[in-house]
């Protein structure tokens, strides 16, 4: 669709129009397209297709307060009608967080997974709240921690390696070799 028998304005060489037909609206800002409302823009479609040789979706909160200038994305699945259907991904205080309302409907609270940047990617930190489930290997190439009393397990909680500050306790179910 060009930008014909619609509302046409042009300054220093760019044009901009909005025009349609029956199955179609073009808006052609040139270089840009405000939208602004108060409190919501509303866009009810089941797709929304966001084209372009490098496209980059930008989510920017724009308040430099530190409990409300935090940029969130929410994706709500069967309108969020059960517990677990809402969850957020947070940027907030250098931390990009996952969480879930999976404890109470609508309150996006149950924090699941963190991704803490720093300026050297050695100390950046990866925190999962829970179980961590690889398919296949993991690969570690520093040092693996564990708090007192906590237990590494091969195959079933009945097979472990413990430890404590004073004390390593090895169970091999049946054997050790």
């Amino acid at each position: 669709m060009q930008c014909l028998d619609g509302y046409t304005a042009s300054e220093n060489g760019q044009t901009t129009c909005i025009n349609g037909t029956a199955t179609e609206i073009l808006i052609d800002g040139d270089d840009r397209i405000k939208l602004y409302a108060d409190n919501d823009i509303l866009i009810q479609t089941p797709l929304v297709s966001y084209t372009n040789t490098a496209p980059e979706l930008s989510v920017k909160a724009t308040d430099s307060g530190s409990t409300t200038g935090i940029a969130t994305l929410s994706l709500i699945s069967r309108n969020g009608n059960n517990v677990g259907d809402i969850w957020h991904i947070k940027n907030e205080n250098t931390k990009l967080k996952f969480m879930n309302d999976k404890s109470t409907k609508g309150v996006v609270d149950d924090f699941i997974f963190e991704l803490i940047g720093a300026s050297d990617p050695l100390s950046s930190q990866t925190k999962v709240k829970g179980w961590l489930q690889v398919a296949n290997y993991l690969t570690v190439s520093q040092t693996i921690g564990l708090g007192n009393d906590k237990k590494l397990y091969w195959g079933s909680q009945n097979i472990y390696i413990s430890g404590n500050a004073t004390s390593i306790t090895m169970d091999g179910n049946d054997y050790i070799n």
